[in-house]
């Protein structure tokens, strides 16, 4: 979509892949974050424009959060949030937990039970599956004000 529309690889588009079992905060797309946006800032002499889909907003929050508000005036145009799983994503929690049979016709079983080791032990290897979890962020945040 974005090559039909004129960008270029390369030049005036980046792709950022990160490794999405691990948690957004160990993530190697952290060490290329800032060269990256300094980079395209720099060869093109104008402000970028950031797009992150799903689980990359957490990735590009995270790293946002940690650039100077000077930096990202000077550098940033506008930061587009595609499906973030912002209070979580329901249908990833309800694989976790073989809620959800949609692979049912696959594995040729109708229901599939998950334990509780085999739940810490999967959270442990997939640390981005934890950051997907369902979250009372409405709850938590009711008496902040708006910014």
């Amino acid at each position: 979509m974005f090559e039909n529309a004129g960008y270029k690889i390369g030049i005036n588009l980046q792709a950022l892949p990160y490794d999405f079992r691990l948690d957004y905060q160990e993530n190697e797309l952290n060490t290329r974050f800032p060269g990256v946006i300094k980079e395209m800032y720099q060869n093109l002499g104008k402000k970028v424009i950031i797009f992150a889909h799903s689980f990359g907003n957490y990735q590009t929050v995270h790293n946002l959060t940690k650039m100077t508000q000077a930096d990202k005036d000077k550098m940033v145009a506008r930061y587009v949030a595609l499906g973030p799983p912002y209070i979580g994503a329901t249908d990833t929690t309800r694989m976790i937990f073989s809620l959800d049979n949609m692979f049912s016709e696959d594995i040729k079983v109708t229901e599939v039970g998950i334990t509780g080791p085999m739940f810490k032990q999967t959270v442990a290897l997939m640390k981005g599956l934890y950051n997907l979890m369902p979250k009372d962020t409405f709850r938590v945040l009711k008496d902040r004000p708006f910014m």
